[in-house]
């Protein structure tokens, strides 16, 4: 490791450290929101599997148990719309404004990139509810990026929408509910970091992994469970790179604090945004997580990865994840995080550290400081390839 990683890794670490030493916890989607006995997250979320809009519940949960409250009592109140506000009757609002100042470096490189401030997400979010009928969809801007996103077309600064679908809850409790639009992948563990392995690797993420289809999922009890039938992204043009096939997952709570779950991924395109080329790739795993103590949480994600490319198998691939995060006083969460990787086809197995520290400060409001150091095998022979990453996001939602 050159001299000027060794001092990213120490500052990203004293960072960490710092935030656990003098900010003074509790620490939605939040897979680790278990410490909590919250084990199924349609209670919280519009979305039955997680992420996003958050419910009148999931908001006066998030001002009692989330953030610092710096000695004072809980108020409710400002957990609501604008800090205070009622929405009418069936009617969900809300909004996420995150920005981040990310820097970069990786050893032996001839240049290294600036540092660069990232206008990641400005979304504004509703939910329609007429009786058993919801609509419910998301519109946001972007500078840059986004392109599996867009709904405008321009170079840069469009229109996005993330998600956007029609349902219809079902059954005497209401446990079921029929989707059709553009939704998150029910995949794996709903966690919002969206560059680890688990999800970009599987493009599962709740950035801009989502897809168009039709989805069914099941909540009661100690079981939750969703299965889509993708019929590709159909923001993404032309129409020969959408995916279609099905994905899925189960997942089984032990208690108030232990979930076991499974996911299983078939996704075929024609031409493949990643490669070029015609591939079918399939993703099969299992995700765990477990709350031994309220101060502790461990989550837990390894996955099997194929794929065929112009018919071609490539073999067989993985990929893990094992998240170990501690709310070491209100509000404040310190999160050490392990994963690897080996794609198909690939010449060696990827491993990554990531050392962060996350603070809910206000009402609406968290400040997250990630340091990630990742080691890559080289190609071809090649040396291996060393990277660190320093990311620091503010996020606000409505």
């Amino acid at each position: 490791m050159s001299s000027r990683t060794e001092v990213r890794v120490v500052v990203a670490a004293l960072v960490a450290a710092l935030c656990v030493v003098l900010f003074p916890g509790r620490a939605a989607a939040y897979p680790w929101m278990l410490r909590h006995g919250s084990t199924q997250c349609g209670s919280c979320h519009a979305d039955p599997s997680g992420s996003g809009l958050l419910t009148p519940f999931g908001r006066t949960r998030g001002e009692q148990i989330l953030r610092t409250h710096y000695g004072a009592p809980a108020r409710p109140a400002l957990g609501k719309l604008l800090f205070g506000l009622d929405a009418p009757e069936g009617l969900l609002l809300g909004g996420s404004f995150r920005n981040g100042l990310l820097v970069q470096h990786v050893a032996n490189a001839p240049q290294q990139p600036d540092p660069r401030f990232l206008q990641m997400q400005a979304d504004l979010r509703a939910q329609l509810t007429l009786g058993r009928l919801r609509l419910s969809g998301s519109l946001g801007f972007l500078h840059q990026g986004g392109r599996p996103t867009r709904v405008t077309k321009r170079d840069q600064d469009n229109l996005v929408s993330r998600e956007h679908w029609i349902g219809v809850d079902l059954g005497e409790d209401r446990a079921w509910l029929i989707r059709a639009g553009r939704m998150n992948l029910p995949y794996g563990l709903r966690n919002n970091e969206h560059t680890l392995w688990i999800r970009s690797a599987l493009r599962t993420d709740v950035n801009e992994g989502q897809q168009h289809g039709v989805a069914i999922a099941y909540a009661a009890g100690p079981d939750r469970a969703e299965v889509m039938a993708v019929v590709g992204n159909l923001q993404l043009s032309p129409d020969v790179y959408r995916e279609q096939g099905v994905v899925g997952y189960y997942e089984r709570s032990f208690g108030k604090h232990a979930a076991l779950g499974v996911s299983g991924l078939l996704l075929h395109s024609a031409v493949d945004v990643q490669v070029g080329k015609e591939s079918t790739r399939q993703g099969y795993g299992v995700f765990a997580r477990l709350s031994p103590r309220k101060q502790l949480v461990f989550l837990a994600e390894l996955d099997a990865l194929l794929q065929k490319v112009d018919g071609v198998d490539l073999g067989t691939g993985w990929v893990s994840m094992l998240s170990t995060d501690l709310e070491a006083i209100e509000g404040v969460h310190l999160v050490l995080t392990g994963e690897a990787r080996k794609l198909p086809l690939g010449t060696g197995t990827a491993l990554g550290e990531w050392l962060s520290c996350v603070w809910f400060f206000a009402p609406h409001s968290d400040l997250r400081i990630d340091g990630v150091f990742q080691v890559f095998p080289g190609q071809g022979g090649g040396p291996t390839v060393r990277a660190t990453t320093l990311l620091a996001q503010l996020h606000i939602y409505l």
